[in-house]
């Protein structure tokens, strides 16, 4: 018998030897932790009368919650209609925030030259009391001066420039500002050719002329400022 059990010691203590290997960087990694162990229990400790006065005053709360939450819920249920109304409301409210959002250095400028302009006062004709006036800037040239059946050929413009236009360096380096078409030039309106087919540093209808790029919108790009309805879902 004595025997066997020494063959059988050997097995054991045969693989307790292999689990020891395999177990080794395991316990070497568990050092650090066994470390901390004692410090989180003495805060455990500390923590663990609050966290039994915290849940034992939940009693209460629990009891009064019965008759509070179910209040909030009618509430909740009942403005249900009224959210679901606004949905048209804000089809139509937040297309003009986002065109906003894309021109609020054009809105703002708006408004504050607006202001500028009309702060502008005099004496000349109120006697002692100052009047107001409203500042003016009237271009003069041919096109201002007569009519002309058709649009003449060195005609440039653009009303409706795109957001921040004048930050852009890329808006300069065709030769000219953008336009808004170049039908009257002759030129194929991406500024790689004069209107005329021929060059000349002074403006005039042989200068390049290209066509603006199009204007980001709510509901697509447009040359114009085209502010559409948004479709929302109804789920």
């Amino acid at each position: 018998m004595f025997p066997t059990f020494l063959n059988e010691t050997k097995t054991t203590m045969s693989q307790l030897q292999t689990f020891s290997v395999n177990t080794d960087p395991l316990i070497k990694e568990l050092v650090p932790v066994a470390q901390q162990l004692k410090p989180t229990l003495h805060s455990v400790d500390e923590l663990s009368p609050p966290l039994r006065h915290f849940f034992t005053n939940l009693g209460p709360l629990i009891t009064v919650s019965k008759t509070g939450l179910p209040a909030v819920s009618e509430i909740l249920t009942g403005a249900d209609p009224l959210l679901a109304s606004t949905g048209a409301f804000l089809e139509q409210l937040n297309p003009i925030l986002s065109w906003l959002s894309l021109h609020q250095q054009l809105t703002s400028d708006f408004i504050s030259n607006g202001g500028a302009a009309m702060a502008a006062t005099t004496t000349s004709f109120a006697g002692e009391s100052p009047g107001h006036y409203l500042r003016q800037e009237s271009p003069v040239g041919p096109e201002t001066l007569s009519f002309a059946a058709n649009r003449d050929a060195n005609n440039r413009g653009d009303t409706y420039p795109a957001p921040l236009w004048l930050d852009n360096v890329a808006n300069f380096t065709n030769g000219d500002y953008p336009s808004f078409d170049c039908k009257n030039t002759g030129a194929g309106g991406d500024g790689s050719t004069p209107g005329n087919g021929e060059s000349s540093s002074t403006p005039g209808a042989e200068q390049p002329c290209w066509v603006a790029p199009l204007l980001p919108g709510a509901a697509g790009q447009y040359q114009i400022p085209h502010i559409g309805a948004a479709s929302y879902s109804d789920k």
